[in-house]
């Protein structure tokens, strides 16, 4: 196993958050306003003050940035949504009272990789105990 430092984690968040903002504000709030219920419309507001709104050339270079982190990333959730990576996470245990998991990337249209990898480890591991939720 080799431990690697992912790729500008920060950015990929950045362009994931313009991008949603881009398509609520021109997609989605036209919706929420006329649909939804007084505190959906309020977050989507308060998502929608997180950056400004992008013209079409800036909205083509949020798309090259993340083509940009698809070539360049490896790890990590928000960045796996962003790309479109299949991903499972599979539980391994408990270490001082704390879950452990191992989160499974695979490239793109190989969700079969992915599976099958994740199933190996739980295989190996076998299935932990759930642990209960602190609320």
């Amino acid at each position: 196993m080799e431990e690697v430092d992912p790729p500008d984690v920060a950015g990929v968040a950045d362009c994931w958050a313009a991008l949603i903002g881009c398509e609520t504000r021109h997609v989605t709030m036209p919706y929420i306003l006329r649909q939804g219920e007084a505190d959906v419309i309020c977050r989507a507001q308060l998502l929608l003050e997180l950056g400004p709104d992008p013209d079409l050339e800036g909205y083509m270079r949020l798309l090259a940035q993340r083509t940009t982190h698809l070539r360049n990333w490896m790890r990590l959730l928000v960045a796996v949504n962003l790309l479109g990576l299949p991903a499972a996470s599979v539980p391994t245990g408990l270490w001082s009272g704390l879950p452990l998991g191992v989160q499974v990337i695979s490239a793109r249209y190989r969700e079969d990789l992915c599976l099958d990898a994740a199933e190996i480890i739980e295989a190996q591991r076998g299935l932990s105990t759930p642990i209960d939720p602190a609320i």
